[in-house]
Order: C-alpha cells, then sequence, then structure tokens
C-alpha cells in the first residue's frame, strides 16, 4: 500500500499501481471480479491518498486525473477551500480508477496464485486448499466406478 520507492515517471507510478491491486488481492481474499473487492478499492484508496502518497505525483503521472470531474461534475470540488483539498479529491478519483483498472488486469490464474488457491492436476479447476483440489476429482473417479 505504501510507496516504498521514489515514482520518477508514469512507468513507476503504473507499475507501483499494479502491484497495489495485486497485493490488495492477497489482503482482502477477494478475487479482482469480485464486486465486494471494490469495498477495498475504496479503502485502499483512501490511505493510500491520504497516508502514503504524494497527491501531485499521482495527478502528475495518472492518466486519470479529470477521473472526479467525468464522475461527479464540478460538484467534486464544491466547498473546497485550498489547493491542497481539491489535489485530495482529484488524486483520490485517479487513483482509485487507477486502481481498479489495474485489477481488471489480472488474469485469473494469477489471481488464483495470489490468493495460494490450488489447481486440481485432472480438471484444472481451482480451490481454496490442497485437500479440495485432491478431492474434487476423485469423488467423480468413485462415482464413476
Amino acid at each position: 500500500m505504501s510507496w516504498t520507492h521514489d515514482i520518477k515517471s508514469s512507468h513507476d507510478y503504473y507499475e507501483h499501481v499494479e502491484d497495489s491491486a495485486r497485493e490488495m488481492v492477497k489482503y482482502s481474499g477477494l478475487m479482482p471480479n469480485d464486486s465486494d473487492i471494490y469495498d477495498t478499492v475504496h479503502e485502499w484508496t483512501d490511505n493510500s491518498v491520504i497516508y502514503y502518497t504524494d497527491c501531485a505525483n499521482i495527478l502528475h503521472f495518472s492518466a486519470n486525473n479529470n477521473a472526479a470531474f467525468e464522475e461527479m461534475g464540478p460538484e467534486c470540488i464544491e466547498g473546497k477551500t485550498s489547493v491542497s483539498e481539491v489535489n485530495t479529491v482529484l488524486a483520490y478519483f485517479a487513483y482509485s480508477r487507477d486502481l481498479s483498472t489495474a485489477l481488471t488486469q489480472i488474469e485469473e490464474d494469477e489471481a488464483h496464485e495470489l490468493l495460494k488457491h490450488v489447481q486440481c492436476e485432472e480438471c484444472d479447476s481451482w480451490h481454496e486448499n490442497e485437500t479440495e483440489a485432491q478431492e474434487c476429482c476423485a469423488e467423480e473417479d468413485e462415482e464413476g466406478e
């Protein structure tokens, strides 16, 4: 979640966002396509924007620095009384969109691996643990006999 290295380019920024998306999957225990993960996106974005990042870096390197205006219109900055408050809102929406996009780019197999799921050797279906994976096709084999 925290920025552990200096962000000096858009490449560095998006690499960090992709790493954060993978960490979110591991932390939440949810698959990237699970609708509940978006609560985690908002929590992660709050923490990143408020505690761990420089909003100016997000706004400088994100391609989504207009996301707040696109989602809320000019109301997104209504009542804001400083550049810092405006930048925080803009950075929040940009980073949230970047994380959401990064989540959609995580392949299903990679997500299962991040969650330490185990794949059945016979049918390739994913399971939460080794026992379930071993029993998966064994049950079908027993029924077929």
